[in-house]
């Protein structure tokens, strides 16, 4: 698009950019960066004009205004936290809070969340922990229709979309490690799997921060942990005080957390990163929906600089998170990598005190992969319950489904709270109630056997919708009841120390519940399972009554909807523990399989990524019906596509959608000749490269060969017909899969001339991760590519310098004096010199200061840099710029900005005679203006006063002027506005820019002038309580006056339409 037909663009509705400039966005930037200042108000909204224009054009979504905003507040000169830690002294009381906090926090966070099934063997967190990794999830619109899920995510069937609508066509996604996302985005999503390590990476994250702040990372946010619905219904401030109170006062916190502490930034600048956690658990959708509401609004409001937030959840309908909108990620937390797998158990055995507990773990991570729980294993809770069940019995054979794993470990958990020892529970009875008689003792001992009944009776109730705590629940069932003589207190003590020797239950925020969702759910599920009876009709809720289907829905082939999807994870509990009903079961799921459609049988395929224990029938039906639905990628003795499917990505889009998901859920049950297919399609040359490497990520994510998985992604990412970003894609799944694979790889990328610069640099980074000498001999050989950019060249040599390594100081002066290279990645490596080369950097400098050859805005930034070093020639070279009248505007104003800028240098007496200079345009003088106001001082009041009467200016740049007025003098604004508005001397355009100024302070809302100035107030004043200091206004007048305008001839139609718009605010306001 060329630089003409972009700005025809910005002209028209809804940008409404009357003058765009062509600045350079580097022109903002002062060779030091701390002087570097945010640009004006109007620069600003233009560049996000531009950035929406080539957003739209390029088909993505444009990042949030807001964020922009953010970056360059941020970016201020003094606005380090590190220059800011000691704004709060020791010992204030603030400062002694937040390190009581801290302190709890961070022991609250080292305990293991799962109980352990041995006696004095539950790890601290850390010493279990592997790091995970999350996909970027699929962005999203405000728009997104009820119904649509965000996804069973890739641990499930790996395709995020859902069972009920076709999936959209995506490339790969953008993988990173989980903790990168924490410090990345201002509010974003975690959406992981039952058990997927979501709470776990919160718990450890929050160690970690706070480790890096010890360390000096003094710009880190603070965490705090806190559950979704603790925030429900409640002003945020006194949520978070309240739950940090309840949750850390069993952890050595000293006093009660007040309100005022979470109203303001932990330390000056530095915002509470807000982890959210279990929003999935707030069973109503509409209270999911507002909390979310809150958020963003908290975030993109005025208090959002204080707050980041991170909220974690099970997959939800997509039209819930879009309330978000689009500018919030979501992350699909990613399940362990094999190498992850035996990693994690061979800590957990070694903590355990097995013998060789590495061995050990080979042989368990064998065993896994022949069960079928072998992809569940790959979620930290499932693989935490394994190693626990397989550490106290090695010998025994693993659980056969995820409902016989759960059983396993309940039944491990009652064993050891029924030791007989002295420390067992039973002496724990005895010293409890045996001062209350031998009744009370009695009825102790029956409830203690009834204790399990009653814990899945509470599970159940918890999950039907019951408010109240399981204490609570337990204490009100008749097999409960407190005895004649106990004391109701003493009696609910009984019953809180029983419950929490269970290992099912703990104390979170002053209240019992159980240590996680899915033992809530499997406890349920054994409720509603407890007599056959009980089975069919938990069955007949979950999927609907039987009933005789009329031959005419035979005929029109009526679909039966599968269960909700938040609701798998119980369903599966239940399916595994109707043993006595089988039939039943089948007859259920045959059903799904037979009428349900490709939805139906995406619904028995997440099951079975469960590990549900689903009846091979079923699994047979659905092979056959997913057989018929995959016709249309090739018959299946021949795994290769047939000619005409070759192009279905654009024309029969809906047809391959459907058979690639078909596929993947054929291979997810274990049919050989689709994973065969889908090999063949990852390397059909004649294929789309996103339908290739889609189907390379359905083979890693279902394939239990890693070797054959690994061979398949080295095979695609040195395929030289494959785009660069989608190869460097591929590597990164290899390294998460084998690194010890990937530095050949990462190495022959790097060397890979046909791959684009950025992604062999990319290469490069990665690689230093494994092989650091090879790494920094290959950054030498890429600074001296001249095939690669420059931009990736000065990177290249840039991390090289920063390592200490001489090579890289040598490679940036190079770069620096090329004159074959553009003046913009000259000045790039001038940068990179400047932080690391010493004289190299002040020669370099020199040169460009001084090459009259280059434009003036890169002589213009490096002067100041000089200036900045004490150059005093440098020093008059800018004020020189800055006071010729022939110079080009923009880079006088340059040079003033750069001069403004330094820290040293006193601009005002040359801002006052460049505010008057009558050869500089109106654009430049305001800019002046408003570099005055951020100077401050009466001086920029005082000029402001001045140039709203002085006629040199254009009429649009004295209402804006007026505009500025009014944060220095509101009432006398107002009158002025009032003058332009009724003056038919000045233009029709500058009389309604007036109109929606006047409107704006008047009626407390906010205009946006054509010119895009962005003007708000923070408060909704009525024009009838006269805001602006009992100025005697005549609210008829001025609605005459706004009417005269809307109706003069000699205004533009379009500028009649917005004073007619401002005539109908001011009307509304009137009744």
């Amino acid at each position: 698009m060329s630089q003409d037909e972009t700005e025809r663009i910005l002209r028209k509705s809804p940008y409404l950019i009357a003058d765009f400039r062509g600045q350079r966005l580097s022109d903002w930037l002062a060779e030091d960066f701390s002087k570097t200042k945010t640009p004006s108000a109007g620069s600003l909204a233009a560049v996000f004009a531009l950035v929406r224009v080539w957003s739209e054009q390029a088909g993505v979504t444009a990042p949030a205004e807001r964020y922009w905003a953010d970056l360059l507040e941020a970016a201020q000169p003094g606005r380090s936290a590190r220059s800011r830690a000691g704004a709060d002294p020791a010992g204030s009381p603030a400062h002694s809070l937040i390190d009581d906090y801290i302190a709890a926090a961070v022991r609250a966070a080292r305990e293991h969340p799962y109980p352990g099934v041995l006696p004095g063997n539950t790890p601290p967190l850390t010493e279990v922990y592997v790091r995970q990794r999350v996909r970027v999830g699929q962005p999203r619109t405000r728009s997104a229709a009820p119904g649509k899920l965000v996804g069973p995510v890739s641990a499930l069937v790996g395709e995020a979309a859902s069972w009920t609508s076709v999936p959209p066509p995506r490339r790969v996604s953008d993988r990173m490690s989980a903790e990168e996302i924490l410090d990345r985005d201002r509010l974003c999503v975690v959406v992981g799997t039952p058990g997927g390590g979501k709470t776990s990476l919160f718990r450890t994250h929050l160690i970690r921060a706070v480790e890096a702040r010890k360390a000096g990372g003094l710009e880190t946010p603070l965490p705090i942990l806190v559950p979704a619905a603790a925030l429900s219904g409640k002003p945020l401030a006194a949520a978070l005080a309240e739950a940090a109170t309840a949750e850390l006062s069993s952890f050595g916190l000293l006093e009660n957390l007040p309100d005022a502490l979470f109203k303001e930034c932990p330390y000056e600048d530095v915002p509470w990163l807000v982890m959210v956690d279990g929003l999935d658990e707030i069973t109503d959708p509409v209270a999911r929906r507002n909390l979310l509401a809150a958020l963003e609004q908290i975030s993109d409001g005025s208090r959002g600089r204080q707050y980041r937030f991170v909220i974690a959840t099970r997959p939800l309908p997509e039209w819930e998170l879009a309330v978000l909108g689009a500018q919030a990620p979501v992350y699909e937390l990613e399940p362990f990598t094999w190498s992850d797998l035996n990693r994690v158990s061979a800590d957990w055995f070694r903590v355990l005190g097995l013998a060789n507990p590495d061995r050990v773990a080979e042989r368990f991570a064998s065993a896994v992969r022949r069960t079928r729980v072998f992809g569940l294993a790959r979620t930290p809770l499932m693989a935490a319950l394994l190693c626990q069940l397989h550490g106290a019995n090695p010998d025994a054979p693993l659980p056969a489904s995820r409902g016989e794993i759960y059983r396993k470990y309940v039944e491990q958990l009652t064993r050891r709270m029924e030791s007989g020892d002295l420390s067992g529970i039973q002496a724990q009875v005895r010293a409890g109630l045996a001062r209350y008689g031998d009744d009370a003792l009695a009825e102790g001992w029956r409830t203690l056997e009834r204790l399990p009944e009653l814990i899945c009776r509470s599970a159940a109730e918890l999950r039907g919708g019951c408010p109240a705590s399981v204490l609570d629940i337990i204490s009100g069932l008749p097999g409960a009841a407190c005895p004649h003589r106990v004391p109701a207190t003493v009696w609910r003590e009984y019953l809180q120390s029983l419950l929490l020797r269970s290992g099912l239950v703990i104390l979170r925020g002053g209240e019992l519940s159980f240590f996680h969702q899915t033992v809530e759910e499997f406890l349920a599920a054994t409720h509603a399972t407890r007599s056959a009876p009980a089975c069919l009709e938990s069955l007949a809720v979950l999927f609907g009554r039987k009933r005789r289907v009329s031959l005419v829905e035979r005929v029109l082939g009526r679909r039966v909807p599968p269960p909700p999807e938040v609701d798998t994870s119980f369903t599966g509990f239940v399916l595994d523990q109707c043993g006595e009903v089988q039939e039943a079961v089948a007859d259920y799921l045959l059903r799904l399989v037979d009428r349900g459609g490709l939805s139906g049988c995406g619904f028995i395929a997440v099951l079975l990524r469960l590990g549900t224990d689903v009846p091979r029938r079923v699994v047979l039906a659905m092979a056959r019906k997913l057989v018929d639905l995959v016709r249309v990628l090739g018959t299946t003795s021949n795994p290769a596509p047939p000619r005409r499917a070759r192009g279905v990505v654009r024309s029969d889009q809906e047809r391959f959608e459907n058979a690639f998901l078909a596929l993947r859920l054929l291979a997810s049950i274990g049919a050989e000749d689709a994973l065969g297919r889908l090999r063949s399609i990852a390397r059909d040359a004649d294929l789309h490269p996103a339908v290739r490497a889609r189907a390379a990520e359905a083979v890693v994510d279902l394939d239990v060969d890693v070797t054959a998985a690994v061979g398949l992604l080295d095979e695609l990412a040195r395929n030289k017909s494959i785009g660069s970003r989608m190869r460097a894609t591929l590597a990164a799944r290899v390294e998460s899969l084998d690194p010890d694979h990937v530095s050949r790889l990462l190495a022959d990328l790097a060397r890979d001339a046909t791959l684009a610069g950025r992604e062999r640099v990319a290469s490069v980074m990665t690689l230093r991760g494994h092989e650091a000498a090879l790494a920094s001999d290959l950054f030498a050989e890429l600074a001296l590519d001249t095939r690669m950019s420059g931009y990736s060249r000065v990177r290249s040599a840039g991390v090289l310098a920063g390592a200490g390594d001489v090579r890289g100081i040598e490679l940036l002066d190079g770069l620096a004096r090329a004159a074959d290279l553009p003046v913009y990645v000259r000045e790039e490596a001038v940068r990179a010199l400047v932080k690391h080369g010493g004289s190299k950097a002040e020669n370099a400098l020199s040169k460009l200061a001084s090459d009259l050859s280059i434009d003036p805005h890169v002589g213009i930034r490096a002067a100041g840099a000089l200036a900045e070093h004490g150059d005093k020639e440098a020093l008059k070279e800018l004020e020189r710029i800055a006071t010729q009248h022939l110079s080009d505007h923009n880079v006088r104003i340059g040079a003033v900005e750069m001069l403004a800028a330094m820290g040293e240098y006193h601009p005002m007496e040359l801002l006052e005679s460049l505010v008057r200079d009558t050869t500089l345009d109106d654009d430049g003088r305001l800019r002046i203006l408003e570099i005055m106001l951020e100077t401050g001082g009466r001086r920029g009041a005082d000029a402001v006063n001045s140039l709203v009467g002085d006629h040199s200016l254009g009429d649009r740049a004295r209402v804006f002027v007026a505009g500025i007025q009014g944060s220095v003098d509101r009432a006398a604004a107002v009158r002025t506005l009032i003058d332009f508005i009724g003056d038919r001397s000045v233009t029709g355009a500058a009389r309604v820019d007036a109109a929606e100024l006047l409107a704006h302070f008047l009626l407390g809302e906010h205009a946006r002038l054509p010119d895009a100035v962005d003007l708000r107030t923070h408060t909704s004043e009525d024009f009838r309580v006269d805001p602006v200091g009992h100025v005697d206004l005549d609210r008829v007048t001025i609605i005459d006056l706004i009417d005269d305008l809307s109706r003069d001839r000699r205004v533009s139609r379009a500028d009649r339409g917005r004073a007619f718009e401002v005539l109908r605010r001011f009307s509304l306001e009137r009744r």
